[in-house]
């Protein structure tokens, strides 16, 4: 039998984790905020449950930490749990030092709550830099989700290897590489990985993309946030019309929308996944 063709994953952090809110939200501020994530995710480990499809969930270490049964859900549910880092600092802001501190602390916080060694990672708004994924190698891990090849968002990282489709890869460290997924048009890469893509996009017109790319790569990697199905989450006032846009647009369908990609394709977990297809 096949494997689902879709990879799916959620990045699980709080609404109010995001870099661009910190100003508003510093991290200081961050134990008295509401925690919604628990909540967000178990919707979506309903709708998982429901459908008999698995996920990979890449989980901060602070949520981890303030919601630690939560990562005991997610894992006795048999999905994959992967990390997130601990901070949700990005990568670029970070020293190896401090890089090494927050993916090796994340790493023992999940697996001590979870049983279950934590061998993925994805970095903060996909901030992968080529020292990070030689440290990645060096503390465990196997693979990395980080890399979004397009050129369309300047905050997006790279690995130091070059990339001529979305499909996986192992880096010169023995790291994989497990790129997002882009759409080429008119000679350039678009971002059709899933979250605000996906929220912006008429699912109808974002499908047809994926099935593009499925005939291309085989394929495909989905990725999202619990507080994208979050409709009544606090709203942020001193933020550009660029976040606003991207952050809360197209809130009140994306569970529909989601439930609908499920139910289409079929999920897996990234590793298993990997494991499929002879990586791992």
């Amino acid at each position: 039998m096949k494997p689902p063709p879709i990879m799916l994953s959620f990045d699980v952090e709080d609404w109010f984790q995001s870099p661009d809110l910190q100003h508003e939200m510093p991290r200081e501020s961050w134990s008295s905020a509401e925690l919604r994530a628990g909540r967000n995710t178990e919707l979506i480990l309903e709708a998982l449950d429901g459908a008999g499809a698995k996920a990979t969930f890449f989980v901060l270490g602070w949520v981890a930490k303030e919601l630690p049964w939560l990562v005991a859900r997610i894992r006795r549910q048999g999905h994959e749990i992967a990390s997130h880092g601990h901070e949700h600092r990005p990568v670029h802001e970070l020293s190896a030092l401090e890089f090494r501190e927050d993916i090796h602390v994340s790493k023992m916080i999940l697996e001590d709550l979870g049983g279950q060694e934590v061998v993925g990672y994805r970095a903060p708004r996909f901030s992968i830099t080529p020292e990070a994924v030689e440290i990645l190698h060096e503390e465990g891990y196997l693979y990395d989700s980080s890399l979004f090849p397009t050129r369309l968002h300047g905050a997006y990282g790279n690995v130091g290897h070059s990339f001529s489709d979305d499909r996986i890869s192992r880096l010169p460290s023995g790291l994989l590489e497990v790129p997002i997924p882009t759409l080429p048009v008119l000679g350039m890469r678009i971002p059709w990985g899933g979250a605000g893509y996906f929220r912006l996009c008429p699912y109808s017109i974002f499908r047809r993309g994926i099935d593009l790319i499925l005939t291309r790569t085989g394929h495909f990697v989905f990725y999202f946030h619990p507080w994208e199905l979050d409709l009544d989450q606090p709203r942020a006032k001193n933020v550009g019309v660029g976040f606003r846009l991207r952050h809360y647009t197209g809130l009140r369908t994306s569970r529909s929308k989601l439930e609908a990609l499920i139910q289409r394709y079929g999920t897996a977990t990234i590793h298993s996944r990997l494991v499929d297809d002879g990586w791992l």
